[in-house]
């Protein structure tokens, strides 16, 4: 049966204090109460736990499975500081309630982008939960208490959020000509500097240059001295030393970049313009062009959004200490990436920090 998340609470924030005095400021909120403890509020709408904490035990069990075996403890992994100074497992945690609150503000003007769902979109909500429920892994249900209602509740906030990015973006420039997309594929040798014979790198990258030009292999080049010819990709957009050059080379030519920060490098272009490769990089363009306008309007629509609360006492209590992804060779559990519920908009680059 489906039942809407957009509770109403009949006494202000009575119930909100009512589900802060249960838990106290230290108390383990136990699986079972997920469903009915307020995490946060956005205006006059609770937000119960349930909801976030599906996001974040999904992205947690993930993660785990892709770093539990180079991690005896997972906890040194979520300790790690990312490059935003952040602990990867602070970082989880308010990607998920940062996700939630966007949904909010997306799916509060889904009006004034014509925004509804229709009754087909309703069976295919309910079908995509259904079906994901049943083949959803134990120990998750376990961690999150999650069921068939509630993913019915995030799967049906996520799809009025995601037709309202569509309308957000609709207008935006899909034509991207080849040479802004251009891809040129190479093959390089990278001849380093010898600290005891300094005009070493210089003849060596000059004698396989030469080589090269009269016709032979550089794979075989790069074998007659231990090294190898590394296939790369790349554009205008890359900033990397011997980029200019590649990026000039037509195809079938070659080229030496000298004094580089690295050595030398001996260069032979594959194809100045390498067509799967630039296609790739023309969605990435226009997926940055949707990225960015959906971006700025996204920050004046949240300047305006009713005021996001979260309750710390509740969020505080949850943390990653507890591992849920169980190995396949210790049980039957498999995980994919169908697991890693992102509830934030398809496409974009919005990273939201719900604690404010």
């Amino acid at each position: 049966m489906k039942r809407s998340i957009l509770r109403k609470i009949a006494a202000g924030s009575a119930a909100l204090l009512a589900a802060i005095s249960l838990i106290g400021c230290t108390a383990k909120i136990v699986v079972e109460d997920y469903a009915k403890t307020v995490v946060a509020t956005f205006g006059d709408e609770n937000i119960y736990l349930s909801e976030p904490i599906f996001f974040l035990r999904s992205n947690q069990m993930y993660m785990e499975m892709l770093y539990s075996g180079s991690f005896s403890d997972m906890s040194v992994f979520w300790s790690y500081q990312g490059t935003n100074g952040k602990t990867y497992g602070n970082s989880l945690k308010e990607d998920a309630m940062a996700a939630v609150l966007q949904t909010r503000i997306l799916k509060q003007n889904a009006g004034s982008y014509g925004v509804e769902l229709t009754e087909a979109d309703n069976t295919k909500i309910n079908e995509a939960a259904t079906e994901y429920f049943a083949t959803i892994n134990e120990s998750l249900i376990a961690a999150t208490g999650v069921t068939e209602d509630i993913l019915i509740d995030i799967y049906t906030n996520n799809a009025i959020a995601n037709k309202v990015w569509e309308a957000i973006v609709a207008d935006v420039d899909t034509y991207v000509s080849d040479e802004e997309a251009r891809q040129v594929s190479i093959s390089y040798i990278q001849v380093d500097e010898d600290a005891d014979d300094p005009d070493w790198a210089k003849t060596t990258a000059e004698a396989m240059l030469a080589r090269a030009e009269a016709g032979e292999d550089l794979d075989t080049i790069a074998g007659d001295y231990d090294m190898a010819a590394n296939p790369m990709t790349l554009g205008a957009n890359e900033t990397i030393e011997l980029n200019a050059t590649a990026m000039s080379l037509k195809s079938g030519e070659f080229a030496m970049v000298t004094n580089g920060e690295n050595g030398y490098y001996v260069i032979y272009c594959v194809s100045e313009l390498d067509e799967t490769a630039t296609n790739t990089r023309k969605d990435a363009i226009i997926s940055e062009r949707k990225a960015e306008i959906f971006n700025t309007v996204y920050e004046s629509l949240k300047a305006s959004a009713p005021k996001f609360v979260l309750v710390d006492k509740v969020w505080d209590t949850i943390n990653l200490d507890t591992m849920i992804y169980v190995p396949e060779t210790t049980s039957d559990v498999t995980v994919t990436e169908e697991t890693t519920m992102e509830a934030s908009i398809e496409e974009t680059t919005e990273e939201e920090t719900a604690a404010e």
